[in-house]
């Protein structure tokens, strides 16, 4: 028979078997967390995964941005799924404001040695106009070492990058005054 007590006792087994899973969970952030860069420059972040508890051997991220103010340059990855020759690389640009970066790893199961955080891939972009980019995701998955089950993904944590216009070097506010002078004084002695 089905009584209180025993209905307690079931959603207190179902809440720690959920406080597992999301004690288990792992992190995606892009490190820096924020920065400044001048237009022109070039913005590198690193994708970073943390608090891994078992080998990963599959992620898709899709990072996002403005495209109006940054432009997505080019993407590698780091060597802890197995680098460039050990991987299925099958990153793509989703649409103008939008990269999956995605790597299923070749090596054998087994073959993993993974600390609890590491970076999977670093992303460059080009700083096109002023202004403040953010960096976000709203499709995250990562897989355990086989890339058959899913381990689960608390956060994305973004990163905001602030791009300033290019400043006029000093020498050359120093030069035009300097210029303005002497055509002054060429109108004054004519």
């Amino acid at each position: 028979m089905f009584n209180s007590s025993n209905l307690k006792s079931l959603m207190v087994g179902a809440g720690l078997i959920a406080s597992a899973s999301l004690a288990n969970a792992a992190t995606f952030s892009l490190v820096p967390a924020s920065s400044s860069v001048m237009v022109n420059d070039t913005i590198s972040l690193d994708l970073v995964v943390a608090g891994i508890q078992e080998p990963t051997g599959a992620y898709t991220v899709n990072v996002d941005y403005d495209a109006s103010l940054v432009s997505f340059q080019s993407y590698s990855f780091g060597e802890l799924l197995g680098g460039p020759t050990s991987n299925f690389d099958s990153s793509f640009e989703v649409d103008a404001d939008t990269f999956a970066v995605s790597e299923v790893s070749l090596l054998p199961i087994g073959g993993f040695n993974q600390p609890d955080t590491f970076t999977l891939a670093t992303l460059e972009f080009s700083a096109d106009a002023e202004g403040i980019a953010v960096f976000d995701s709203t499709y995250f998955i990562l897989s355990d070492e086989a890339g058959l089950l899913e381990i689960p993904v608390t956060d994305f944590i973004g990163a905001s990058v602030e791009v300033a216009p290019v400043p006029v070097p000093a020498a050359l506010w120093l030069f035009a005054s300097g210029l303005i002078g002497l055509l002054g004084l060429r109108k004054r002695s004519a």
